[in-house]
């Protein structure tokens, strides 16, 4: 026997002993919808069950079976008890549950099969269903009831509502009409797409074993951008896999479709077809280019039918053209990232850091209203994130309010007025500093009941899409899954992402830990700048709200460099910058309140945040 079964066998027994014990079967109170249930006779009962039905349980008899498919999350299928509970609730009758593992196939066998099980009526449906939908239908050839969905949560869903609909706790059945066949649909901005004769659903999508992160996470982006758009989530795999017949190749893979004599200048890229495959290649950042041009001009289509057959036969390379105007932006934050932080994780066993292959690079001027005030010696983090939120110079410790501690807006509350999309990831608390910045107004960060609440309140009333904090090792994971969000309509979208542990860890001067983390954050921009090109005109900003460390070059060290420092300094830190008009920060020291005014022109204020000027540096 499985563990998933296993385990949901222990939960539905568990539920029910709650269920038995919270239930007086001798009750007489003839206001108790349940007492006919609760007394039962010995009386045999007529079927109440009206024709054109079909009886699945009636007055303590099953007549089907649930069959779930093993491959499910535990956490979908767990779901599943308290709903078959609620069928024995009000019919008497226990329905037998298995998964599709543990229980051969019957011919003849009536059953409940939810998900994608081994039975081939469930793969006759599933292929029906697309990401987010789902169908409950009865199958007259079989006689099955069939429950499949395009995700977890719709089927979980689908399952929930099928329980709840069709048992009847006044007359002791649970039956379905034979014309059963509830559907959730959503309409996806592509149609039904075809090279040659093959459905695009029929297609993997592979890229080489040992691939670099860059090129790995383009073929990722053509997954998730087919999914969002399409709801049809194709299968990703390296070349150590065997080759299938239809096949999209992103990178210089093993096949032999692959094997195409090209030499890239910078910004070149390759989109054709070759014996029957979809080759997309270039170098670095162009195998995102590749991808993106894949999308734009052969995916993207107001046309119900899509034909991919005009992709080129011939061997020709194409430059990367970014789009005209920017609509949507990433915020990357390296909290306490400095330039010698990149240069050591470089020196220590980091390959590339793949901002530092972008075009548009420059700096920033971190020192807060406390250092230009003579308070500090430094700005916090606090205040460095209002700057890049708000656009204000403000004391350390002060979220969101200017030096006065009045409440001024930060980006992502424009970006949300203006009918964006938003979210704030973070290896931090989510009252961190950092993302409070971008959340909160309140004058010290260290409040956090202050700071939770306002976040709550923020959640509660759909003024923010997706929030995560303390996502740890899985910053890239969670930078995937927000950007997938966020993007699954029209609307732009503004993120910011935050890895915290760089200014950690340099403060108590862990030149491993740092090294790891700006590793950890070098992935969610590989990723961050793969979507960018995958949706023109995002921008990509990356970038730090201080240095943590005082870190200097020095040879005698283990690891090459040498912290001089267990606090913050006021050295400049990083810009690095991808997309539409970012040019505005190549090769310049900026202020940090820039960054912030950029990202608000963006979205449509050109006049954003504190109108006087920071003084000059001496």
């Amino acid at each position: 026997m499985s563990k998933r079964l296993i385990a949901l066998l222990l939960s539905i027994i568990m539920i029910l002993m709650v269920f038995v014990g919270c239930n007086d079967t001798t009750t007489n109170d003839p206001t108790d919808t349940n007492a006919t249930e609760n007394n039962q006779t010995d009386a045999p009962a007529q079927s109440k069950v009206p024709d054109g039905y079909v009886s699945l349980a009636e007055n303590g008899v099953a007549n089907y079976r649930v069959v779930f498919d093993d491959a499910l999350p535990v956490k979908t299928y767990d779901s599943f008890g308290k709903y078959i509970l609620r069928v024995k609730s009000k019919t008497g009758a226990d329905l037998d549950i298995s998964n599709d593992a543990a229980t051969p196939y019957t011919d003849g066998a009536k059953e409940i099969l939810i998900g994608n099980t081994d039975r081939p009526v469930s793969a006759k449906y599933a292929s029906q269903v697309r990401v987010g939908e789902s169908l409950v239908c009865y199958d007259a050839e079989t006689q099955a009831i069939v429950i499949v969905a395009g995700s977890d949560e719709a089927l979980v869903n689908a399952v929930a509502k099928f329980f709840e609909d069709y048992a009847n706790a006044k007359d002791r059945y649970f039956a379905v009409p034979t014309t059963l066949k509830d559907e959730v649909k959503k309409n996806f901005p592509i149609g039904d797409v075809t090279f040659g004769s093959v459905n695009l659903a029929e297609f993997g999508v592979v890229y080489p074993e040992g691939a670099d992160l860059l090129t790995e996470y383009a073929a990722l982006n053509l997954v998730d951008y087919i999914e969002i758009n399409m709801g049809i989530t194709l299968d990703i795999y390296d070349d150590s896999e065997d080759a299938r017949e239809h096949e999209f190749l992103v990178g210089e893979t093993n096949r032999p479709e692959s094997d195409i004599a090209v030499y890239f200048d910078d910004g070149e890229y390759l989109l054709m077809q070759n014996e029957g495959k979809i080759v997309m290649q270039g170098e670095g950042l162009y195998i995102g280019a590749a991808v993106g041009a894949f999308i734009s001009f052969y995916l993207e289509s107001d046309e119900d039918e899509v034909s991919l057959d005009a992709i080129p036969t011939d061997v020709v390379t194409e430059y990367y053209v970014p789009a005209a105007y920017c609509s949507n932006v990433i915020l990357m934050i390296g909290d306490g990232m400095g330039f010698n932080h990149i240069d050591m994780a470089l020196a220590n066993g980091l390959d590339t850091f793949y901002a530092r292959l972008l075009d548009v690079q420059g700096s920033a001027i971190t020192r807060s209203q406390s250092v230009l005030n003579g308070d500090a010696n430094y700005t916090d983090s606090a205040a460095s994130a209002t700057a890049l939120a708000c656009a204000y110079k403000t004391i350390n410790g002060y979220l969101g309010m200017d030096s006065n501690k009045n409440s001024v807006q930060n980006v992502r509350e424009l970006a949300y007025e203006a009918g964006a999309q938003t979210a704030v990831v973070t290896t931090d608390t989510i009252t961190g500093a950092t993302p409070a910045g971008f959340l909160c107004h309140h004058d010290d960060r260290n409040d956090s009941s202050i700071l939770q609440s306002q976040i709550t309140n923020l959640k509660n009333e759909g003024k923010v899409d997706y929030l995560a904090g303390s996502v740890g090792d899985n910053l890239p994971k969670e930078t995937r899954t927000a950007l997938k969000t966020i993007a699954d309509s029209e609307d732009p979208f503004f993120i910011m992402v935050e890895g915290a542990y760089i200014d950690k860890v340099s403060h108590s001067n862990d030149y491993a830990a740092a090294i790891k983390n700006v590793i950890r954050f070098n992935d969610a921009i590989a990723y961050s700048l793969m979507f960018a090109m995958c949706h023109p005109g995002t921008a990509v900003i990356v970038t730090a709200d201080h240095e943590c460390g005082g870190l200097n070059e020095d040879t005698s060290s283990k690891y090459g460099y040498k912290y001089t420092s267990s606090n913050h300094t006021n050295r400049d830190v990083p810009v690095y910058a991808f997309g539409p008009e970012v040019e505005i920060f190549d090769d310049v020291a900026t202020e940090n309140i820039d960054i912030a005014r950029f990202i608000a022109m963006v979205f449509g204020d050109n006049s954003f945040g504190q109108s006087t000027p920071v003084p000059p540096r001496n």
